[in-house]
């Protein structure tokens, strides 16, 4: 560390400081390069801008296209606006409504959707037991059995029978 003159009082301070401590008068050459803020706001701006890309969907994304393909018997199956259009080589495509239980828990997401609709606390919701699924002509219906609280906040468990219709939409719930 060196002393040097100020230019305004002439008083002796260290080349580290980046104001002279008696009269206030800032040195020029103290501290980080003038570039330093430059760089400081190119990160900030870099930043910014990978966190609005990251946030804003991305359309492959937010279109909940998902395709898989069996190479057994070279079957197409696609995930298009709720429904599974299965094209076979050959011959005519058919739909179905993707009213399945889930691989992971057995859930069905058509059901967790409406349940956070008309639950009174949705983030208190756990699912205890869900049954199969069963395909009728007139849709689906699955078993649910679940805890949550009620109006008063107390926990309560309940089982309903959720019955869907072809596009996934609850449209009857029977206590059980």
């Amino acid at each position: 560390m060196i002393l040097v003159k100020c230019p305004v009082c002439r008083a002796r301070i260290s080349s580290a400081a980046h104001s002279c401590p008696g009269c206030g008068h800032p040195r020029p050459d103290a501290g980080w390069p003038k570039t330093g803020g430059l760089i400081w706001k190119l990160f900030f701006v870099i930043i910014m801008l990978v966190a609005i890309i990251n946030i804003l969907p991305n359309q492959e994304k937010s279109s909940l296209q998902r395709t898989y393909v069996d190479l057994d018997s070279v079957h197409v199956m696609k995930s298009v606006d709720g429904k599974l259009v299965t094209v076979n080589p050959g011959k005519q495509k058919v739909e179905q409504a993707l009213v399945v239980n889930s691989a992971w828990d057995g859930s069905v997401w058509q059901v967790e959707r409406y349940l956070d609709k008309v639950l009174k606390d949705p983030d208190s919701f756990e699912a205890i037991e869900w049954g199969k699924i069963v395909s009728s002509s007139g849709g689906y219906s699955v078993r649910l059995r679940y805890r949550a609280k009620n109006s008063l906040g107390a926990y309560v468990v309940e089982q309903y029978r959720y019955f869907l219709d072809h596009e996934g939409n609850v449209i009857r719930v029977l206590n059980e």
